[in-house]
């Protein structure tokens, strides 16, 4: 409008460069109304597609000759909407992805001890995490396992002596 286009032909432009196939026939439809002599704001009210805020705006912008600037102002408010709806759904949804990206990483590394200490969780993996060793594996379930000593590994560690439920390490 602002650059000298009859409304008829700015709504037929504008029908053409909306995504929405359903509100874009719905504006090709009030072009037709209003080439037919029908005052834009109720060509718009009649679809039912139009949100009452734009109508009202467009009624008012008929009224007072300033269709322009109202359409300017509905465009601005609406622009305001969505970035503000755009901004809530990234603050909400950002700590939803770090909380889930935290359980992938956990589980990873869950997955990944369980396989190179070969053993369950949490009982002789736990000590294997702590120590990262064949011998704290050992010492955790002396202690879990009313003293009795099973060493991760085949081979006897240099270091560790047995006795009658007891290790001591040397």
């Amino acid at each position: 409008l602002g650059g000298g286009l009859p409304l008829v032909t700015a709504l037929d432009i504008a029908a053409k460069s909306i995504g929405n196939r359903r509100v874009a026939r719905e504006v090709v439809v009030v072009g037709e109304r209003v080439r037919e002599g029908e005052a834009l704001a109720t060509a718009m009210d009649r679809r039912g597609v139009f949100p009452e805020v734009a109508v009202k705006m467009a009624e008012v912008g008929e009224s007072t000759g300033a269709l322009q600037e109202m359409l300017h102002t509905v465009a601005d408010f609406y622009d305001d909407e969505i970035s503000t709806s755009m901004e809530r759904f990234v603050t909400l949804i950002e700590p939803v992805l770090l909380v889930a990206m935290g359980i992938v990483i956990a589980g990873l590394l869950l997955m990944s001890i369980t396989v190179q200490t070969r053993v369950p969780l949490p009982g002789s993996a736990l000590a294997s995490i702590l120590e990262g060793s064949a011998i704290a594996g050992a010492l955790w379930e002396a202690l879990g396992d009313g003293g009795r000593v099973e060493l991760l590994s085949p081979a006897r560690p240099a270091g560790l002596a047995f006795g009658a439920g007891e290790v001591t390490l040397r």
